[in-house]
């Protein structure tokens, strides 16, 4: 018959009963204290970093848009030649256009004609200023610049010839179009002989015109 020590059978009451009362209770965890963990959401400092947006302030560029507000619209020029370039001092016109159409002026347009119809009022209509040039013997030397108002009211006029105040009057009166209009008249020496080619006089006057024109045509200078 085996023996049991009283010591033993206390040992074994006490590790297999755990509703033992003599036991040592098992501490519980603080639920406030266990909380503390949520300490650890300070990295939401982290979202700090979210000041790194300040470079969105690298879109300041955009204010390189700001030219586009001092650009103001090209105003469309067309500058009109007429003449016959086979009677000598009569192709003062054309050769006028011819010079300044080699220089590709940004806004402007060149036209040649042998004389004014009424077909050229469309023409007209389509820009903001226009310069009629063509040779003059009633110019001083070396030539003149003057503005033109529209004909008061429409004389009687050919298909063939149409004076240039009644060109703006047409493009006025039919296309409801009122560009600002100049003539510019070069002095002509020779308009009778079948030449073509300017007489010496007829070309110091081109180019005396050419050296007042063509800066207001380049938007050095403004048109009185």
């Amino acid at each position: 018959m085996s023996s049991t020590h009283p010591d033993d059978h206390r040992a074994s009451r006490h590790d297999t009963d755990p509703t033992d009362r003599n036991a040592d209770p098992k501490p519980e965890a603080d639920p406030a204290i266990g909380t503390a963990p949520a300490i650890g959401t300070a990295p939401a400092i982290g979202t700090a970093p979210a000041i790194g947006t300040a470079p969105a302030m690298d879109t300041a560029p955009a204010m390189d848009t700001a030219p586009a507000i001092d650009a103001a619209p090209t105003k469309r020029v067309l500058v009109l030649g007429f003449g016959n370039p086979g009677r000598a001092d009569d192709g003062l016109g054309p050769r006028f256009v011819e010079r300044v159409e080699a220089l590709g002026l940004r806004g402007v347009t060149t036209s040649v004609d042998y004389q004014l119809n009424i077909e050229h009022a469309d023409l007209v209509a389509q820009h903001d200023i226009v310069l009629f040039v063509d040779a003059a013997t009633d110019a001083e030397e070396p030539f003149y610049l003057r503005t033109l108002a529209p004909a008061s009211s429409a004389p009687t006029v050919s298909s063939h010839h149409v004076p240039p105040a009644v060109i703006v009057s047409l493009a006025r009166d039919c296309y409801d179009a009122r560009p600002r209009a100049f003539v510019v008249g070069i002095r002509a020496h020779d308009l009778d002989r079948f030449h073509e080619g300017l007489t010496e006089e007829a070309e110091f006057n081109l180019e005396r015109a050419l050296a007042h024109v063509i800066p207001l045509l380049a938007g050095e200078r403004d048109f009185p």
